[in-house]
C-alpha cells in the first residue's frame, strides 16, 4: 500500500544498511502504520539485524483502524544512534508499515560527547571510546560551529570529574559572539553534570573548550541550555 511493506509471517523483518545518523544522532522514530484490526500489534527495532544485532526498541501499536490509511505513532529507542548503522524492523503481527522517520535533533541543544569534537590537541590527554580523560596542560577541544539564532543561551551543562578542588575550563566562542565563558568545575569523584550560567551567547559561532595549565580533568559531555 503506497509502496509500504507488510509483516505477514512470524518473525518478518526488513532493514536498511548504511543509514547515517550523523554526529548528533537520534533516539526517536515515527512509523506510519495501517493495522486492519482492533488488537495491539508489536514492532521491534534492532541496531543491526534480529540475528546478530541489538534490540533497541520493543513497542506496541493500537489505534482505531481507518481502511487503507496509515496513522503515525512515535516511539523512543533505548539508545541514541550516531554515525552509520544497519537498522531493521521486525514483527510477528500482520499489518502494513509505510516507512519510518527518525527525528533530526539540533546540535545546538543536544548532549554532545567530548569524543565527538572536530579536533583535539595539547600536551596531555587520552581519547577513549566514551570520554576524554587525563586532560592536562593547554588542551583544546574544537566542536565546530553552532547556530543559536537570535535567542541567547542561558546556561551550559558540563559532565566531567576531577580530583582537583577546582578545575577551570574556558569555553571560547568566535563568530557572531566573541567571548570567553569561564567554568569552575568543583571536585567530583564520579561523572557529574554541573550547570553554569551563560550570558550574551547567540548567533553563529565556533565553540572551543580550553583547559589551562594545572588542569586534571576527565571530560564526558556537554550541552547548551536555552
Amino acid at each position: 500500500i503506497e509502496r509500504g511493506a507488510s509483516f505477514v509471517t512470524k518473525g518478518s523483518w526488513f532493514g536498511f544498511e548504511n543509514v547515517d545518523f550523523g554526529a548528533v544522532g537520534s533516539d526517536t522514530v515515527t512509523f506510519p502504520i495501517f493495522a486492519n484490526c482492533t488488537n495491539a500489534v508489536g514492532i521491534k527495532v534492532y541496531d543491526g539485524t534480529p540475528e546478530n544485532g541489538e534490540l533497541i526498541g520493543d513497542f506496541t501499536y493500537q489505534k482505531k483502524s481507518i481502511w487503507l490509511t496509515y496513522i503515525p505513532e512515535t516511539y523512543k529507542l533505548t539508545k541514541k544512534l550516531k554515525g552509520m548503522h544497519t537498522i531493521t524492523f521486525e514483527s510477528s503481527s500482520g499489518y502494513d508499515i509505510e516507512g519510518f522517520v527518525f527525528e533530526k535533533q539540533a546540535k545546538e541543544y543536544a548532549e554532545i560527547q567530548a569524543v565527538e569534537c572536530d579536533s583535539i590537541y595539547g600536551d596531555k590527554f587520552t581519547v577513549n571510546p566514551d570520554d576524554v580523560t587525563g586532560i592536562g596542560n593547554n588542551v583544546l577541544l574544537d566542536f565546530g560551529e553552532f547556530d543559536f539564532g537570535e535567542n541567547p543561551v542561558s546556561a551550559v551543562a558540563v559532565t566531567g570529574r576531577s580530583a582537583l578542588p577546582l578545575n577551570s575550563i574556558n569555553i571560547i566562542t568566535s563568530g557572531d559572539t566573541e567571548g570567553r565563558i569561564i567554568v569552575d568545575f568543583e571536585k567530583a569523584e564520579e561523572y557529574t553534570e554541573r550547570i553554569f550560567p551563560v550570558e550574551n551567547l547567540s548567533g553563529k559561532c565556533k565553540v572551543t573548550f580550553t583547559f589551562l595549565p594545572g588542569s586534571d580533568f576527565d571530560f564526558k559531555s556537554f550541552r547548551f541550555i536555552k
